[in-house]
């Protein structure tokens, strides 16, 4: 719980978090602004910070869509769901 808490602090864009193992986790987060308006293959998350898109859960319409085509662009009302190591998702909030 108190990891949670720091994590909430630091990065308020995280809904949940879900460590699965050594510095593996999930999170649930709102999208940065740097995302909004873009796809997945223009914000190329695997090659740029070693972390994958799982799901987005789109609140309008409201719906879950699991493993998200490269041609899906992000909204601002989307949460996404990631996985990947602890530090390279930290680095999704630096500019």
């Amino acid at each position: 719980m108190a990891i949670k808490t720091g994590l909430e602090l630091n990065s308020p864009n995280i809904l949940e978090y879900l460590p699965l193992t050594s510095g593996i986790i999930i999170q649930e987060i709102a999208p940065p602004k740097k995302f909004i308006s873009k796809s997945l293959k223009e914000l190329d998350m695997r090659n740029k910070y070693g972390i994958q898109i799982i799901a987005i859960k789109e609140l309008i319409p409201e719906k879950v869509i699991f493993v998200p085509r490269a041609d899906f662009v992000i909204k601002d009302s989307d949460i996404l769901i990631m996985i990947g190591e602890e530090d390279q998702l930290a680095k999704i909030y630096k500019k």
